[in-house]
């Protein structure tokens, strides 16, 4: 039923934005326990986002997979996705809720990373994606990252060209 339209992110050479308009945030990569990512420590904090336009064929549903790491002191704020405007996807996470993987300063070593899926009805031939959060510190102590990302369609029939 998917059909995979897009990816970025998915080679570990590759840190840049892909295409990406990178919004209060540095373009940029981090390494998080050997994985590296795009944005992460220092990169991506208050205000941070990354957001794409993506031409597409006629479908009626898309799907969207990532790997999203939170890193450092978030106390409560959510990482999301947005697909034309509205959230797809979120989670509140919290200061407690970590692993040893990276981290800087007062809350080194404080991370944790999930895998995202979710889908949503859409039929328009242009699809418009942001990925971001509600941090409100400096990303020196809140931040997140992001590698992984796969779009997919659900294709139309003909009747829904």
């Amino acid at each position: 039923m998917w059909d995979l339209v897009s990816s970025f992110w998915t080679k570990d050479d590759t840190l840049g934005n892909e295409g990406w308009a990178v919004v209060g945030g540095k373009d940029a990569g981090f390494t998080c326990a050997g994985i590296q990512m795009y944005g992460g420590f220092n990169n991506f904090g208050r205000g941070a986002k990354v957001s794409k336009k993506i031409d597409l064929p006629p479908h009626y549903r898309l799907k969207i997979k990532l790997t999203y790491f939170k890193l450092d002191s978030w106390d409560g704020h959510e990482g999301w996705v947005l697909v034309e405007g509205e959230k797809i996807w979120k989670r509140p996470f919290g200061v407690s809720e970590v692993y040893k993987l990276c981290g800087h300063g007062e809350y080194s070593w404080k991370g944790i990373f999930v895998g995202v899926d979710a889908e949503v009805a859409h039929s328009k031939s242009v699809a418009r994606i942001d990925i971001g959060s509600d941090l409100d510190e400096t990303p020196d102590n809140e931040s997140f990252g992001i590698r992984d990302f796969f779009l997919y369609i659900a294709k139309c029939s003909k009747a829904c060209n």
